[in-house]
C-alpha cells in the first residue's frame, strides 16, 4: 500500500514544465520536513507530490525541505553566517572550500542565499546520479584533508555522513527548499537577484554539464567510510547468515525475484565469505546466480547477468564491511579456510593464462591487438589486468607489427630497430644524394636525379649539377633551360607577395574571425527580443569554459555578460 501511496503521489505533477523540472530535482519525497514556530519537523506520514512541493514552495506561510535517497544528483554545503568560512567572515574563507571541491572534479556551483539570516547554500548539480552515502563520505573527506572543519553551525554537507549501525533504518539529515521566502540566487559578490525558478534551472544544467566525473568517481572509490558501519556479531547476524543461505539454496520460485535474490547472494559473499575485491564479487555472484535453481526458469534477466552483479557487488560493498570470517564460522569452516587460502584475481588470471600460452604453442598473431581480443575473450578479463602480465603473452605476437602498433611501442627495442631499418630502406639510400638549392635546380629535376641515383645508376647528362666543384663551370657548358622572356612570363602569372626562395610555400593570410558576442552584437539581438537576455546570458557563461578562447575575445565576452546580468537584474521574476 505504501509502494502505490508513493507512486500515484509522483505521478501528480504541476501544470507547468519549468516547475515539472524543477520538482524533479528532488525526487525523494518521504520523510520531508517542515518548519514551524517551534522548529523544524519531520513528516513521515506520507510523502510529498511534486504537485504540493512546488504548491508549498510558492507559499509565504510555509517552509519546506527535503531530504535524500540512496542516489542524488546534487551535492549541497551549508554555510552559516556566523562560520569562518562564510565570506562576511573571511573573504578568503570560501575559496578553501571551492577549492577542496575542485580537487574531487566539482568545479561548477550555483550560489544561494539559505533564508534571512543570509546563510549560504552552495548547490553543485551532477550529470549522472550517485550513490548519496559514498558521495557524502567523498566530499567530507576532501574537506577535511584541506584542513577545514565539517560540523554544524559552521560547515555541513548534504548528504551527509551517517553515522550509525543500521543502515536501512537511518535517515539523511534534511535541508530547506532553494528560492523560498528570503532565499535567493545571488551574484559573484554575493547580493540577492532573483528567485526565478527558470533561472536556477539554467544555471543548474550549466553547473552539472562541467563536472569532472572521472575525477569524482575516483575521489569516492578511495575516500575512506567511517569506521562504524560494521556489522555487530550477535545472535541476530548468525541467524541472518542462516536465512540467506537457506534463500539462496531454495532459488527462484517466481518472477520479480531476481534483483532481491542476486543482491543477498553478494551479501552472503561480501559478509560471510570476505570476498573484498570487486572483481572476484562480481564473479561470485554472477556464477552463484546461474547456479541457482530456478533461474532460467523464471528470472527475465537472464542476458544481463553480469551487468546486474556488478550493480549489486557495488551496493553492498558500499554499505557493507565483511564479518570477521574466523569468529563467525565453525571449525570445520576455519580448517578449510586454513588448506585453501584465498587467491586473488590476478593470480588467476596468471594461471589461466600460462595454460592459454602453453595449449597456443608456437603460433603467433599479426598484431598485438587481436592477440588481446583473444586472451580478453578466452580468460573473460580485462585489457589492463593483460599488460600486468605481457611477458606472458609477448612471445604470441609478430615482433615487427606488434612494434608497430600505437598502444604498445616498447615492445622489443631491436626488433623495432630491424623493423625501421626494412621499413626505411629508401631513405637511408638516398640521404647520400647532394641536392643543391632552388635557385640552382628546378625541383623536377633533383627528384629526377634523387630516383637515378637510388638506382645506382647517374645519368651523365645531369649528374654535372650534383657533383660537388670548387671552380664555376665555363659559361658555354651551361645550357639555359629556357629563354628570358618565358621566365618573365611565368613570373607574372605567379606573383607572390612574400618574394624570394619561399613563394611556393606561401599561403594567404585567412582573415580574422568575427566575434559574435561583442557587447554591440549582444545588445542588437536583445533590443530586437527583450526575451532573450536569459538565453544569451547562459551561453556566453557557457563560451567562457572553452580554453581556445583568445584573450581579446574572452575580454569582449565578459563585458556582455556584465551588460546581460545588469540588464537581468531591472526585471522582476515569480
Amino acid at each position: 500500500m505504501v509502494t502505490t501511496t508513493a507512486r500515484n503521489s509522483k505521478n501528480l505533477l504541476p501544470a507547468d514544465s519549468i516547475e515539472q523540472e524543477f520538482a524533479a530535482l528532488f525526487p525523494h519525497l518521504w520523510d520531508w520536513i517542515f518548519k514551524d514556530p517551534d522548529g523544524w519537523h519531520t513528516n513521515s506520514k506520507y510523502p510529498l507530490s511534486p504537485r504540493d512541493l512546488i504548491q508549498k514552495l510558492r507559499s509565504p506561510d510555509e517552509i519546506i525541505g527535503v531530504r535524500f535517497g540512496t542516489e542524488t544528483r546534487y551535492l549541497l554545503l551549508d554555510i552559516d553566517s556566523g562560520s569562518p568560512y562564510h565570506p562576511a567572515n573571511d573573504e578568503q574563507g570560501i575559496n578553501k572550500i571551492l577549492g577542496a571541491m575542485g580537487d574531487i572534479g566539482l568545479t561548477r556551483y550555483i550560489r544561494t542565499q539559505s533564508s534571512n539570516s543570509t546563510g549560504l547554500h552552495l548547490y553543485f548539480p551532477l550529470p549522472e546520479s550517485i550513490n548519496s552515502f559514498n558521495l557524502a563520505c567523498a566530499s567530507r573527506h576532501a574537506l577535511e584533508k584541506s584542513g577545514l572543519t565539517v560540523k554544524g553551525g559552521t560547515l555541513e554537507t548534504f548528504p551527509n555522513v551517517k553515522a550509525y549501525s543500521d543502515v536501512t533504518k537511518t535517515l539523511f539529515n534534511g535541508h530547506r527548499l532553494p528560492l523560498q521566502a528570503d532565499s535567493y540566487l545571488l551574484k559573484d559578490n554575493y547580493e540577492p537577484y532573483s528567485q526565478s525558478v527558470e533561472s536556477f534551472l539554467l544555471d543548474w544544467k550549466t553547473a552539472a554539464a562541467s563536472q569532472d566525473m572521472k575525477i569524482l568517481n575516483k575521489a569516492i572509490a578511495t575516500a575512506p567510510k567511517p569506521k562504524n558501519i560494521k556489522v555487530k556479531e550477535t545472535g541476530k547476524a548468525i541467524e541472518w547468515r542462516s536465512n540467506l543461505e537457506s534463500r539462496i539454496e531454495t532459488g527462484w520460485t517466481g518472477q520479480g525475484q531476481t534483483n532481491e535474490l542476486m543482491f543477498q547472494i553478494a551479501q552472503y559473499g561480501h559478509l560471510w565469505l570476505a570476498i573484498d575485491d570487486l572483481s572476484e564479487l562480481v564473479e561470485y555472484t554472477a556464477t552463484q546466480t546461474k547456479n541457482c535453481k530456478g533461474f532460467y526458469e523464471y528470472s527475465n534477466h537472464t542476458h544481463e547477468v553480469d551487468r546486474l552483479a556488478l550493480d549489486k557487488a557495488k551496493n553492498v560493498m558500499a554499505k557493507y564491511y565483511p564479518y570477521d570470517s574466523k569468529a563467525g564460522l565453525t571449525s570445520g569452516d576455519r580448517t578449510a579456510m586454513t588448506k585453501e587460502p584465498k587467491v586473488s584475481r590476478l593470480d588467476q588470471v596468471k594461471k589461466g593464462l600460462i595454460d592459454l600460452v602453453n595449449q597456443i604453442g608456437g603460433a603467433t598473431f599479426k598484431t598485438t591487438r587481436s592477440l588481446l581480443t583473444y586472451l580478453e575473450e578466452q580468460l573473460k578479463t580485462s585489457r589492463d589486468t593483460l599488460y600486468k602480465l605481457k611477458e606472458l603473452w609477448q612471445p604470441l605476437v609478430n615482433n615487427c607489427n606488434a612494434a608497430s602498433i600505437n598502444e604498445y611501442s616498447d615492445f622489443n627495442v631491436e626488433n623495432n630497430e630491424a623493423c625501421e631499418k626494412s621499413e626505411n630502406s629508401e631513405t637511408f639510400t638516398e640521404s647520400g644524394v647532394t641536392v643543391l638549392s632552388p635557385n640552382e635546380v628546378f625541383g623536377c629535376e633533383v627528384e629526377k636525379e634523387k630516383a637515378k641515383q637510388s638506382k645506382g645508376s647517374p645519368d651523365p647528362e645531369v649528374s654535372i649539377f650534383l657533383l660537388e666543384i670548387s671552380e664555376p663551370l665555363p659559361d658555354k657548358e651551361l645550357k639555359p633551360i629556357m629563354a628570358f622572356e618565358q621566365i618573365e612570363a611565368i613570373a607574372s602569372i605567379c606573383k607572390s607577395e612574400t618574394g624570394g626562395a619561399n613563394n611556393q610555400l606561401y599561403k594567404p593570410k585567412e582573415p580574422p574571425r568575427q566575434n559574435p558576442s561583442t557587447l554591440e552584437n549582444i545588445k542588437a539581438i536583445v533590443t530586437a527580443d527583450p526575451s532573450r537576455v536569459r538565453s544569451q546570458l547562459a551561453m556566453l557563461k557557457a563560451k567562457l569554459l572553452m580554453t581556445w578562447l583568445k584573450a581579446d575575445e574572452r575580454s569582449q565576452t565578459e563585458q556582455a555578460i556584465a551588460w546581460l546580468e545588469e540588464l537581468d537584474c531591472d526585471y522582476e521574476y515569480f
